[in-house]
């Protein structure tokens, strides 16, 4: 799901208590190396205090499918959801980012995050953007558009990718 800008939105640049989940949400997904398909069931429930509704089924439907593919298959075969970042573009991971300048739109807001992975000489660079969606919690990760540029890298958002 993409949000659409509505004429009454507006911009902001400093850092607020807006960002202070999705600062989180991502700081952790850097400390614990969560690059590897879904995060286990106990990383995932940390995530959840920072995630909406929406994005907390969508992970959780993934894993269930996930278990049901292994309960029925073994571990003979790859089951979905196993391998690569889920999280940003760039299916090796995430080593750094930093929030850019946001909108916020009625209950939305839309916040580029500038991601790194690698080092100074090889270094990858991009933009992905993040949704959150005001909930019971405050601002919370909604979606991420996956924007990297390269052949091959997730696309379209993390939502949408995910079961119903």
């Amino acid at each position: 799901m993409l949000i659409m800008i509505s004429a009454n939105c507006f911009s902001k640049t400093e850092k607020s208590s807006e960002l202070q989940c999705a600062e989180w949400f991502f700081q952790y997904i850097v400390d614990y190396k969560l690059y590897s398909g879904l995060p286990p069931y106990g990383n995932l429930r940390k995530l959840e205090k920072c995630m909406s509704e929406d994005l907390t089924h969508g992970l959780k439907m993934a894993k269930n499918e996930q278990l049901e593919f292994i309960n029925k298959n073994g571990h003979s075969m790859k089951p979905p959801w196993i391998e690569g970042n889920l999280f940003a573009s760039l299916y090796e991971g995430i080593h750094r980012f930093k929030f850019g300048s946001y909108i916020v739109d009625g209950e939305y807001i839309i916040v580029p995050v500038y991601m790194e992975y690698g080092n100074s000489k090889d270094l990858t660079e991009w933009i992905d953007i993040v949704v959150l969606k005001n909930g019971k919690n405050g601002w919370l990760v909604h979606d991420i558009k996956y924007c990297g540029t390269w052949a091959f890298r997730s696309t379209g958002t993390l939502l949408s990718n995910l079961p119903k």
